[in-house]
């Protein structure tokens, strides 16, 4: 036994653990060497770099020049670097907000990198040519920087300042990152003349560290000023890694944070303003805005297609239907998400190309022209992050569909997706709730699916000069249509045929191929495949009808799940394959038949072989009818994936008679 290696380890735990204890925030500048001899993190020993802190402050100082507030946001944060893995946790991306006169001003970067050599603490400057700005938008820019010389062991640390004129909304904060943090700090001090609403998120508990009312005074003589400020400190400490996983809406709806939108103000002298403390002051403000409600409704550009659909439309419905279809065949989504309309709408339509702002509020406006009951309606995006009803946020608001009043329903539109049928919204869409702006009416709406993921398989197979011999034909409906279709959009439908053989090459030779007219139907797409089998016929024939899985593979592996499992919308896949069986074979073996139920209907699978004459036929559904489940139904969805993929491995064994 080498006594040497188990005190060194024993050395390396304690050093973690007295690490663990001690890891706050520390002077700028300043490291102590045994952070730099830390070679793993006790808590996550996989981890390839952890935050060793991160600490911020937002706060108001009052310019006496100007004699207004303006907004400072500050940032110290350290981080431990343990191998090359980790080394894309040195470049740094700050983004800020530039609005004409307006703007926000990234200063007083600064860094180090330090590293151990020969057994002392060196430290690299980050140097100011390593700093450089990149206009991302019309609205935001970025500054960047890489800390230098970066090695495995090192540990890297910067601070920053932010000065903003927009004070609608403080600097979020997120308290959790794709690598561990062991100390996370935000610190907010606000004048007693703004009001906030803030909301948090995640699945773990913030520590509200401190709460204080402080006295300012600000200037000299007969130009001071005293002010109470409200100051809070939030904490989060030994927060995990964060973890992707499939079916979620975004991780951002799971990652512990906390924002904060400014509510009312009341400045000394002035009457008390309700900025957006209210759902309601939201779609009052969208309404008024130049690139929003203002823009709907309006422009003689839209009265020629006015005109053509009053020309061949008799009915309510038939207007609806040929504006959007209008609209969906002239304009071209840009793949861009927003609230807001980017340009003049009569620009945007003469250019024919736009946001989903752009195009959904040129749909309202041709809509209303037709004397139709449509308006915006406001959601926010699955990979945005789901909405809070009690809690007005409108930067959690990130894109426009229309809606149309069909007295006891509403019909949402959006024009952005070529593939889908009106009424079908797009599966980012689906997000549980939007937000109805409109004059008459500021209410909730749910966006429910309307339709899933529907496909169904049949398959025929009889002899035929000595071989099994048939048809396989897939029909894919509703979402599952939209989807295959923009994959032959993205590939080319020869990849996509080239794809769909290679998946049954192993068993079969396919003589010949058709698919539906794509752009004559658009409610499905179907593959009809003639095939031969590979192998010819043994005394004793192993036979696994699944030729298209239902399910590929249990996409549940972990042990248990901290987040929801999210569908976005309902799955129903069948497959129905008929054997005739060749003259002298008869059925040896057939699997069990199965119905299995998930709680309060939330999912079916059943799988029956029944076995007539020289008939074999076996008849399989699986359905998925309730979009999310909580992690405390984790356990049952898995073992029912289980179940599923297993049954489809089962075979139907023939032989020859003797």
């Amino acid at each position: 036994m080498d006594f040497r290696k188990i005190s060194h380890l024993t050395f390396l735990l304690l050093l973690s653990i007295q690490f663990l204890a001690s890891a706050q925030p520390e002077k700028f500048g300043k490291i102590d060497k045994d952070v730099l001899e830390m070679s793993i993190y006790e808590k996550d020993s996989s981890a390839s770099a952890v935050v060793l802190f991160d600490v911020a402050r937002t706060y108001f100082q009052y310019n006496t020049g100007k004699e207004s507030f303006e907004l400072v946001f500050e940032r110290h944060r350290r981080v431990k670097i343990f191998n090359k893995d980790g080394y894309e946790y040195a470049d740094a991306y700050i983004p800020t907000y530039d609005k004409g006169a307006h703007d926000e001003e990234v200063f007083a970067i600064k860094g180090y990198t330090y590293v151990l050599e020969d057994g002392k603490v060196e430290k690299y400057k980050l140097d100011k040519s390593a700093i450089y700005k990149e206009q991302e938008n019309k609205y935001w820019n970025s500054t960047r920087f890489t800390m230098p010389n970066v090695t495995e062991g090192c540990v890297l640390e910067y601070t920053y300042k932010i000065t903003s004129d927009f004070y609608t909304f403080l600097k979020d904060w997120q308290f959790q990152e794709e690598i561990p943090v062991i100390y996370s700090e935000y610190d907010v001090k606000v004048p007693e003349y703004y009001t906030y609403q803030k909301v948090t998120g995640g699945f773990m508990p913030l520590q509200l560290k401190s709460q204080n009312t402080v006295s300012t005074t600000v200037g000299s003589g007969t130009s001071t000023l005293t002010y109470q400020e409200n100051q809070e400190v939030w904490v989060l400490e030994h927060a995990p890694a964060i973890k992707e996983e499939d079916y979620i809406t975004t991780i951002d709806d799971y990652v512990v944070n906390i924002k904060y939108q400014l509510a009312s103000f009341q400045i000394p002298g002035r009457t008390y303003e309700n900025v957006l403390g209210s759902w309601e002051k939201i779609n009052e403000r969208l309404l008024l805005d130049e690139e929003f409600g203002r823009q709907v409704g309006k422009g003689a550009y839209l009265k020629e297609f006015a005109a053509q659909i009053l020309a061949k439309a008799s009915t309510e419905q038939e207007k609806i239907i040929y504006a959007y279809e209008m609209i969906r065949q002239y304009m071209s989504w840009n793949g861009s998400s927003a609230l807001y309309a980017s340009d003049n709408l009569k620009n945007i339509f003469n250019n024919r190309k736009g946001n989903a702002a752009d195009i959904n509020l040129l749909l309202t406006s041709l809509l209303q022209q037709l004397d139709i009951d449509a308006f915006p309606i406001a959601l926010s995006t699955r990979s945005n992050g789901k909405l809070n009803m009690a809690l007005p946020m409108i930067d959690k608001l990130n894109y426009v569909i229309c809606g149309v009043n069909m007295g006891e329903s509403t019909l949402m539109l959006d024009a952005t997706d070529k593939d889908l049928l009106p009424g079908m919204l797009p599966i980012r869409c689906l997000n549980w709730m939007g937000r109805i702006i409109d004059k008459d009416r500021s209410q909730w709406i749910n966006i429910r699916p309307n339709g899933g993921l529907n496909a169904t398989t049949n398959v025929f197979l009889q002899m035929k000069d000595g071989k099994l011999a048939g048809d396989i034909m897939s029909s894919y409906k509703e979402y599952s249509s939209t989807m295959i279709r923009k994959e032959i959009t993205k590939t080319g439908l020869d990849d996509m045929i080239k794809e769909k053989k290679a998946d049954l090459e192993d068993f079969f030779i396919i003589n010949d191929h058709k698919v539906s007219d794509l752009e004559e139907e658009r409610k499905k797409v179907d593959f009809r495949y003639s095939v031969e089998a590979v192998d010819d016929m043994a005394d004793i024939f192993y036979f696994n009808p699944f030729v298209e899985k239902i399910v590929e593979s249990n996409p549940f592996t972990q042990e248990k799940r901290d987040y929801p499992v999210d569908f976005a919308c309902p799955i129903k896949q069948k497959l129905t394959a008929t054997l005739v069986l060749p003259e002298g074979y008869e059925v040896d073996e057939i699997p069990e038949p199965a119905v299995v139920v998930l709680p309060e209907e939330a999912g079916k699978f059943s799988y029956q072989v029944v076995s007539t004459g020289q008939t074999v036929q076996l008849r399989c559904s699986f359905e998925i009818n309730k979009v999310m489940f909580l992690p405390s139904e984790y356990a049952y969805l898995k073992e029912f994936f289980n179940y599923v993929v297993n049954k489809q491995n089962e075979t139907i064994v023939l032989k020859k008679r003797t």
